[in-house]
């Protein structure tokens, strides 16, 4: 059966399909081993690692100290199963019975483990894994060939494709097999300057690519006053980057970091003036938050004038009344907008990725927005019809 195919198998056996995730890397640490030591796995929570992979009777002790950790759970047999819960990602070499985990716990993803040694077990691997939100692939041989096939098979698939690794510098070379690279890495080692090392560089690198467009203003409009919030993050962005803010789920205009020299005021690279308190901002794994869900600790998308984004924490969120300014754009069929504080210091990234001051806009003006499918439900997308105005 080729990968074309598995959508269709997968309706037949009454396993849900899961829509296409917003891909970010991910970086899994390996704990399995009783014997790892609590340095190591406070590293890789310190590191920014986004899951510990661990036994499933091990659950209940990691629950205690995730501290937004995420937890992949091993498991080989059934009674394993009780140890999983909403959120986690249920592990294993057992294609089937993930699949009837995927079949009977909504809400709990599935990582496929698969060993690739020859032509077969390759071809096997994409095929299985097409079925599954992760592939973890642990390669018997040292070149990357193996992986470059697999990435290639599944890249227009749910499934996101790790490597099991042991050292932060084969992580990163995994990265850059066929351009996109692998999603992320599993990452098996009791050498905590590996841990560090690769936690180090995710930090550097951009997480997601989003697909951001030339619109038009439509409308300006000043409607008075209200509460907006600054974002103060805990990184410096550049010139290009700010973060991603709008009304609607359809999606929002690409607000400006202050990283541009102004009058009367010194430069806050950490800040982005993102707007009214009920606005969406764009985050990590294709979420949104309401501005006025954000706190110290909260993860958002900073993202640049071509589109790459990397997850930033929120230092701390400061929010003010003070007069808004309504600005709509239309981006092809569809119409966005954001409503921005109304004075001349606040820039949003106009047609040709310069900041442009808020108030000089007029109708016809490019702007650079971001635009995606409508319709979420606690800020994560959703397949129903909505209207938004």
């Amino acid at each position: 059966m080729s990968v074309a195919n598995v959508h269709e198998e997968l309706d037949r056996r009454g396993v849900p399909v899961r829509a296409p995730a917003l891909r970010t890397r991910k970086y899994w640490f390996d704990a399995r081993e009783s014997s790892i030591p609590q340095k190591l796995l406070q590293a890789a929570q310190h590191q920014g690692f986004t899951h510990w992979l661990i036994q499933a009777s091990a659950a209940k002790d990691f629950r205690q100290r995730s501290l937004g950790i995420g937890l992949a759970l091993a498991v080989q047999q059934q009674e394993d199963l009780q140890h999983l819960s909403e959120g986690d990602v249920a592990f294993s070499d057992q294609h089937d019975l993930l699949l009837d985990i995927r079949a009977q716990r909504e809400g709990v993803l599935t990582a496929l483990f698969y060993t690739i040694h020859d032509a077969d077990t390759l071809e096997e691997s994409s095929r299985l894994g097409a079925s599954h939100d992760f592939l973890i692939v642990d390669l018997i041989d040292e070149t990357n060939i193996p992986l470059e096939l697999v990435v290639a098979e599944l890249q227009d698939s749910p499934t996101q494709v790790l490597k099991l690794v042991e050292t932060a510098e084969a992580a990163e070379v995994s990265y850059g097999v066929v351009e996109h690279g692998a999603d992320g890495s599993l990452l098996r080692t009791q050498d905590i300057e590996e841990i560090i090392a690769l936690g180090e560089s995710q930090q550097k690198r951009m997480t997601a690519q989003l697909d951001i467009q030339v619109g038009e203003i439509t409308r300006i409009e000043h409607i008075g006053m209200g509460h907006r919030a600054c974002i103060d993050v805990t990184s410096l962005m550049t010139r290009e980057e700010g973060m991603l803010v709008g009304s609607t789920s359809s999606g929002g205009l690409l607000a400006c970091s202050e990283t541009h020299p102004l009058p009367y005021m010194d430069l806050r690279p950490f800040r982005v003036n993102a707007g009214a308190i009920h606005s969406y901002v764009w985050c990590p794994n294709n979420k949104t938050h309401y501005l006025s869900e954000l706190k110290a600790g909260s993860k958002v998308f900073c993202v640049n004038v071509n589109g790459a984004a990397r997850e930033v924490t929120v230092g701390r969120i400061k929010t003010e009344v003070r007069p808004l300014l309504l600005l709509e754009a239309k981006c092809g069929d569809v119409v966005v907008n954001a409503i921005v504080q109304d004075d001349w210091h606040v820039r949003v990234y106009g047609g040709d990725g310069e900041p442009v001051s808020v108030t000089t806009f007029q109708p016809g003006d490019p702007v650079l927005c971001y635009i995606t499918k409508p319709g979420r439900h606690v800020g994560l997308p959703v397949d129903e019809q909505i209207i938004e105005r």
